[in-house]
Protein backbone atom coordinates (compact mmCIF):
# COMPACT_ATOMS: atom_id res chain seq x y z
CA UNK A 1 0.00 0.00 0.00
CA UNK A 2 1.46 3.41 -1.35
CA UNK A 3 1.75 5.89 1.64
CA UNK A 4 0.56 9.41 1.50
CA UNK A 5 2.96 12.24 1.99
CA UNK A 6 2.03 14.75 4.33
CA UNK A 7 3.51 17.49 4.47
CA UNK A 8 4.41 19.45 7.74
CA UNK A 9 3.02 22.85 8.86
CA UNK A 10 4.57 25.93 7.00
CA UNK A 11 5.47 28.80 9.68
CA UNK A 12 5.10 32.60 8.58
CA UNK A 13 7.09 35.13 10.21
CA UNK A 14 5.45 38.41 8.99
CA UNK A 15 3.09 41.56 10.43
CA UNK A 16 0.30 40.63 8.93
CA UNK A 17 -1.78 37.47 8.38
CA UNK A 18 -0.44 35.25 5.11
CA UNK A 19 -3.99 34.61 3.26
CA UNK A 20 -4.83 35.97 0.17
CA UNK A 21 -6.20 39.26 1.19
CA UNK A 22 -2.63 41.01 1.75
CA UNK A 23 0.47 42.07 -0.28
CA UNK A 24 1.45 37.98 -0.21
CA UNK A 25 -1.22 37.05 -2.74
CA UNK A 26 0.20 33.87 -3.75
CA UNK A 27 0.71 32.45 -0.38
CA UNK A 28 -1.83 29.88 0.52
CA UNK A 29 -1.87 28.64 3.97
CA UNK A 30 -3.45 25.54 5.30
CA UNK A 31 -5.10 24.31 8.30
CA UNK A 32 -2.44 23.89 11.33
CA UNK A 33 0.09 26.18 9.61
CA UNK A 34 1.45 28.81 12.58
CA UNK A 35 2.37 32.30 11.88
CA UNK A 36 4.91 34.69 14.21
CA UNK A 37 2.79 37.65 14.32
CA UNK A 38 5.62 39.93 14.81
CA UNK A 39 3.54 43.18 15.09
CA UNK A 40 1.99 41.71 18.40
CA UNK A 41 4.51 39.30 19.06
CA UNK A 42 2.40 36.39 19.24
CA UNK A 43 2.66 32.64 18.01
CA UNK A 44 -0.80 32.04 15.64
CA UNK A 45 -2.09 28.95 14.44
CA UNK A 46 -4.36 28.92 11.36
CA UNK A 47 -7.60 26.95 12.74
CA UNK A 48 -9.96 27.50 9.41
CA UNK A 49 -9.37 28.07 5.77
CA UNK A 50 -12.18 30.56 3.80
CA UNK A 51 -11.99 32.50 5.51
CA UNK A 52 -9.09 32.52 7.09
CA UNK A 53 -9.39 31.95 11.00
CA UNK A 54 -5.68 32.39 13.23
CA UNK A 55 -5.88 31.84 16.97
CA UNK A 56 -3.44 32.59 19.61
CA UNK A 57 -1.29 30.05 20.70
CA UNK A 58 -0.49 30.74 24.32
CA UNK A 59 1.28 29.73 27.21
CA UNK A 60 -0.74 28.85 30.25
CA UNK A 61 -2.01 31.75 31.74
CA UNK A 62 -1.62 34.20 28.54
CA UNK A 63 0.77 35.91 26.83
CA UNK A 64 2.66 33.60 25.32
CA UNK A 65 6.22 33.20 24.77
CA UNK A 66 8.21 36.06 23.32
CA UNK A 67 11.46 35.68 21.10
CA UNK A 68 14.06 37.83 20.64
CA UNK A 69 15.68 37.49 16.60
CA UNK A 70 19.05 38.04 15.48
CA UNK A 71 20.24 40.00 18.13
CA UNK A 72 23.49 41.42 19.17
CA UNK A 73 24.26 41.07 23.16
CA UNK A 74 25.94 44.53 24.47
CA UNK A 75 29.83 44.47 25.11
CA UNK A 76 32.75 44.76 23.22
CA UNK A 77 33.90 42.74 21.20
CA UNK A 78 37.99 43.60 21.30
CA UNK A 79 40.11 40.52 21.71
CA UNK A 80 39.64 41.55 26.11
CA UNK A 81 36.23 41.54 26.96
CA UNK A 82 34.43 38.00 28.33
CA UNK A 83 31.23 39.64 29.33
CA UNK A 84 27.84 40.33 27.28
CA UNK A 85 24.88 41.14 28.02
CA UNK A 86 21.38 40.33 26.35
CA UNK A 87 18.16 42.65 26.60
CA UNK A 88 16.20 40.05 28.16
CA UNK A 89 17.14 36.68 30.01
CA UNK A 90 16.30 33.57 27.64
CA UNK A 91 13.75 31.84 29.44
CA UNK A 92 14.14 28.95 29.24
CA UNK A 93 18.16 29.22 29.06
CA UNK A 94 18.25 26.25 26.73
CA UNK A 95 16.33 28.62 24.00
CA UNK A 96 19.49 30.79 23.83
CA UNK A 97 21.36 29.74 20.03
CA UNK A 98 24.58 32.11 20.47
CA UNK A 99 26.73 32.31 17.26
CA UNK A 100 29.94 33.79 17.23
CA UNK A 101 30.95 34.75 13.56
CA UNK A 102 28.19 32.28 11.83
CA UNK A 103 29.30 29.36 14.40
CA UNK A 104 26.68 27.92 16.67
CA UNK A 105 28.15 28.11 19.79
CA UNK A 106 28.13 25.49 22.91
CA UNK A 107 26.67 26.49 26.27
CA UNK A 108 27.83 25.05 29.47
CA UNK A 109 31.47 26.65 29.88
CA UNK A 110 32.48 24.92 26.64
CA UNK A 111 32.58 28.43 24.17
CA UNK A 112 30.35 30.12 27.12
CA UNK A 113 28.24 29.87 30.50
CA UNK A 114 24.59 31.89 30.77
CA UNK A 115 23.44 33.53 33.97
CA UNK A 116 20.56 35.38 33.71
CA UNK A 117 20.45 38.15 30.73
CA UNK A 118 25.36 37.60 31.16
CA UNK A 119 26.61 35.63 28.79
CA UNK A 120 30.78 35.10 29.66
CA UNK A 121 32.74 33.84 27.37
CA UNK A 122 35.71 31.03 28.20
CA UNK A 123 38.09 33.08 26.21
CA UNK A 124 37.36 36.41 24.34
CA UNK A 125 36.15 36.69 20.92
CA UNK A 126 38.60 38.04 18.46
CA UNK A 127 38.44 42.01 17.84
CA UNK A 128 36.14 41.89 14.47
CA UNK A 129 33.85 39.01 15.29
CA UNK A 130 30.34 39.24 15.23
CA UNK A 131 27.71 38.11 18.02
CA UNK A 132 24.29 37.13 16.88
CA UNK A 133 21.76 35.64 19.67
CA UNK A 134 18.27 34.14 18.73
CA UNK A 135 16.49 32.99 21.71
CA UNK A 136 12.78 33.13 24.01
CA UNK A 137 11.92 34.87 26.90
Amino acid sequence: MAQQQVNPPAIWKQGSPPDQSGPQQNIIPMTDDLWVDIVNHLVKRCTAINPYVWTSIEGGGGGGPAFSDAETPGGAINGVNVTFTLAVAPSPGVSLLLFLNGVLQTPGGVDYTLSGSTITYASAPPTGSKLIAWYRH
